[in-house]
């Protein structure tokens, strides 16, 4: 096959651009498709920033997602209520930050208790074994603790090597050092 005809292929085949339409019914809004933005954590990646709440009196870890719009936990969390919240039927489509469906078992009302404030906030149920992730949804009604979430702390550092720079003082000042017993000619 020529070199031409093959290029021509390849470019057939590429997307150019994708165009997202506007829509009058509000009833359109929950049909919209969604993405959430999670990936799985390689090891030796940045530490996912983590919140503790309470749902319905049940303490759940939660990843706070900023990318992400809307509010989900998994189904075996779900199932912890004990039946505590309803689930209604929703048209909301959630895709994975690759383009994969994940299946959506409803959207319900949850009591949330964080950091000393109590809301009833919308939650979309998934399957999957992935974390609970908390979207911009509950991040514009909950006042998050920024200053601790992405807190960084230093390494306790052991004694043995405060001592260590203790004895080798003289090699951490700033004075110009002096190399002894060594003998050079300079040319």
């Amino acid at each position: 096959m020529c070199r031409a005809k093959q290029k021509k292929e390849r470019k057939s085949s590429r997307v150019k651009a994708v165009a997202e339409g506007e829509s009058d019914n509000s009833e359109d809004l929950e049909e919209e498709l969604l993405h959430i933005h999670a990936m799985n954590v390689v090891k030796g990646s940045a530490k996912a920033n983590v919140v503790e709440a309470n749902i319905e009196g049940v303490p759940i870890s939660m990843e706070v997602d900023t990318g992400q719009e809307y509010t989900n936990s998994i189904e075996t969390f779900f199932k912890k209520l004990n039946s505590k919240v309803k689930l209604h039927a929703t048209k909301v489509v959630l895709k994975t930050y690759l383009g994969d469906k994940i299946p959506v078992h409803g959207k319900g009302k949850v009591r949330v208790h964080y950091n000393g404030h109590e809301q009833m906030l919308p939650i979309y149920v998934v399957e999957g074994n992935g974390p609970a992730l908390m979207g911009r949804d509950w991040l514009l009604e909950l006042p998050l603790d920024w200053q601790n979430i992405k807190k960084i702390q230093s390494p306790n550092v052991p004694k043995q090597n405060i001592e260590e720079h203790t004895a080798n003082s003289g090699v951490f000042n700033k004075e110009i050092g002096k190399l002894k017993g060594v003998h050079a000619l300079l040319q």
